[in-house]
């Protein structure tokens, strides 16, 4: 037989209902007269994860079938550029078909 207290959590609706708050920690008893005083340590400000767009140029992954890559890896060949170019120019023109401004680089 297990033990209530090592059991996995359960998938049931016991383990979706609400349950009491468990009780606050005690408070420390105050020092006596005449005691140092302790240093209280802080918890420190929490640090954003990640830095996502941070950078002056942030990179975009994009991802496409390998028939796709194919393709578009023999087209920019063909013009004589690489890749990023390629898309980056496609992407500029698409911003002025709909009356945008081209993108800058």
């Amino acid at each position: 037989m297990s033990d209530k207290r090592t059991a996995k959590p359960g998938t049931g609706l016991g383990a979706f209902i609400a349950r009491p708050a468990p009780a606050p920690p005690p408070e420390p008893s105050p020092a006596p007269a005449g005691a140092p005083a302790r240093r209280v340590r802080r918890a420190a400000a929490p640090q954003p994860r990640g830095r996502r767009g941070s950078q002056e140029r942030p990179t975009v992954p994009f991802r496409m079938s390998r028939r796709t890559w194919e393709r578009v890896h023999q087209l920019a060949l063909s013009e004589g550029v690489s890749i990023q170019r390629l898309l980056f120019e496609e992407l500029s023109q698409g911003f002025a078909r709909r009356g945008l401004p081209p993108l800058e680089e």
